[in-house]
Parts: C-alpha cells; structure tokens; sequence
C-alpha cells in the first residue's frame, strides 16, 4: 500500500505551487489592466502640462512647515539716514494767471523779497518738522501746499523732526511783471547753506507762493 501511495506527492506539491501563485498572477494582471487603462487616457487627453503656480504665489523650498522666513524690509518702512528731507522739487502743472496781471504799484503789494524771505522759510520749516502744514495754507497755491504737506507728513513719519531751525541770508527778487515775481533766498541750518527758488503770484491784491525749489 505504501508502494501505491507514493507516486501522488507530486501532484500535491504541484496544486500547492499553483496555488500560491494565483495571488500573485492577479495583482499582475491588475496593474497590466491599469497601465492599458492609463495609456488608453493619455492618449485621449495628451500629455499632462506641469503643474506652475498662480501667479503672485511663491512657492517656500527647502524651508520646514512652520518656520518663519525673514524677508528685507520694505525701503519706505527703514529710516533712511542719507534721505535729505530739505530738498524739495514737486512737479506742479500749470494752472495760469490766477487773477488778472497787476503791477506791484496799482495793487499795492508788499515787498515781494521780504514777504518770500517769511513764507519761503516758513515753507522749509514745514518740511523739516518744526512747523505745521496749515500755517502756509493762506500764503501758498492749493497745489504747493498739498505737495509741502504731502512731502512734509512722510518726512516726519521718516525721521521725525529736524533738530535745527533755518534762517534767510540773503534774498535777490526781480521786478514784479504780468503779475509774477521770481525770488532767489540762501538759506542757513547751521550745517550748510541752501538756495531756494520761488515764483510769486498776484491773487486778490496780494502774494501767492505759488512754486518753489529747494536744493
């Protein structure tokens, strides 16, 4: 009987292998049928374009979730030590006569040298923190004074204020004609001498500071 028996361990041996490579044969088939099924889609729709990020949208590499990335301040946030706050040249448009020309005589105007020496020094003022916007709203054009305000308000954001004052050396005025007067003034901080420009104008029988350059 032991004899007769023998012969049928193969085929155990051989189910069992087969068995054990059912498994296997399927997961194979498997991923065949999902690479035929991906290629079918490929071909379909072409290839996939590489993923970009939005715009505006920076993408952090080789940086840990949750770490924090310095970044440079911004320029307008710093204090800028070398910004000169003096320095003044607003770009104004030309708005034309004011009021009809007038000569210094029949308007009865007052000394266009003394009266730019006052304003174009309080203007200065205005701009090196020591002296308020509003003084000069009366004696200035609505576009000069909007641009010393505008100028003079970020300067003091900036820097604060000017720990000296400045005062007028001297002042050359043209001839008043057609209404307008250019005047010269030197003016002295105590640290350097500065020249400033300025154009009078005639409005309602008296001076308008209408532009001025500061270098």
């Amino acid at each position: 009987m032991s004899a007769l028996a023998a012969p049928a361990a193969p085929a155990r041996t051989t189910a069992t292998s087969a068995a054990q490579r059912t498994p296997q044969l399927r997961a194979a088939a498997t991923t065949q049928a999902l690479d035929r099924q991906a290629a079918r889609i490929r071909r379909r729709t072409g290839p996939t374009p590489p993923t970009r990020p939005a715009p505006g949208l920076r993408l952090a590499t080789g940086t840990a979730a949750g770490t924090v990335v310095p970044h440079p301040s911004l320029e307008g946030a710093q204090r800028p030590r070398d910004w000169d706050r003096l320095r003044f040249r607003p770009a104004l448009e030309e708005t034309g006569a004011r009021a009809p020309a007038l000569s210094a005589a029949a308007a009865d105007l007052p000394d266009p040298a003394r009266f730019a020496a006052v304003v174009v020094t309080a203007a200065a003022e205005v701009l090196s923190g020591q002296r308020r916007a509003d003084h000069l709203a009366r004696w200035t054009t609505p576009e000069l004074f909007e641009a010393l305000a505008r100028r003079a308000g970020l300067a003091r954001r900036l820097l604060g204020c000017a720990p000296t004052r400045l005062r007028p050396r001297s002042v050359h005025a043209q001839p008043p004609s057609h209404g307008t007067c250019e005047v010269t003034i030197l003016l002295d901080d105590g640290a350097r001498v500065r020249a400033a420009a300025a154009r009078l104008e005639t409005f309602r029988g008296r001076w308008l500071l209408a532009a001025l350059e500061i270098a």
